[in-house]
């Protein structure tokens, strides 16, 4: 069957639509893909070096005894967990900064993620201003043996082996399920299928055209 001047024109306009639309895209998805791999590895950075300060906190000891009555002993203990908590609060701060970018690009997908993490360190924080409380020499014997009570090892302090520390576990597991779902939003799934449905929409525009 051959065409008239008629359906080759809009065989033409359809082709030429579909042509124009596919560079489009390619140009489009390509500037997207290269700006949501910028933020991913932003945030990746600042994840790390949260992930890394929070377990450091854990590990706060440098031959220092835990029931020492030493006043010097106490305060090098603060001082110790000021500097790592000074470099968890820059950490967080980072964090936060890229989670912005990446709630701008992909919604509450981030806070949802992280609020998790922030939870245990509420928990570690927690635990460490009871300590900080029962090791007081400034208190009284009796109100720092109900601080005492109150500690949980399990949270306040790294294990040395890593495998029955439940703790450092939980952190890095959820640090890892965050890497894992950062990594795939380089990688949208609809990729493919947006290539290969917009020729079949033209080709439904072009018959609708030839048949009118």
């Amino acid at each position: 069957m051959s065409l008239t001047i008629k359906e080759l024109a809009a065989l033409s306009g359809v082709i030429g639509t579909w042509v124009t639309a596919i560079v489009a895209f390619r140009g489009i998805n390509t500037w997207r893909t290269k700006m949501n791999l910028e933020i991913v590895e932003e945030f990746l950075v600042a994840l790390y070096q949260y992930e890394y300060a929070l377990l450091d906190l854990r590990r706060p000891y440098s031959n220092y005894s835990e029931f020492s009555r030493s006043r010097g002993a106490f305060e090098q203990l603060v001082l110790r967990y000021n500097v790592r908590t000074e470099q968890l609060k820059f950490a967080r701060d980072g964090l936060n900064r890229t989670r912005i970018k990446v709630q701008v690009r992909w919604g509450d997908f981030a806070n949802l993620k992280i609020s998790h993490l922030f939870y245990l360190e509420g928990l570690l924080q927690h635990q460490i201003n009871i300590l900080l409380m029962a090791e007081d020499p400034h208190n009284s014997s009796e109100l720092r043996r109900e601080y005492y009570s109150q500690l949980d090892r399990e949270i306040l302090y790294a294990k040395q082996n890593e495998k029955d520390d439940n703790f450092a576990i939980d952190i890095r597991v959820e640090a890892h399920e965050i890497k894992k779902s950062m990594s795939e939003k380089v990688l949208p799934k609809n990729t493919i299928t947006s290539i290969f449905y917009f020729p079949v929409y033209c080709l439904k525009k072009m018959i609708k055209s030839l048949s009118s």
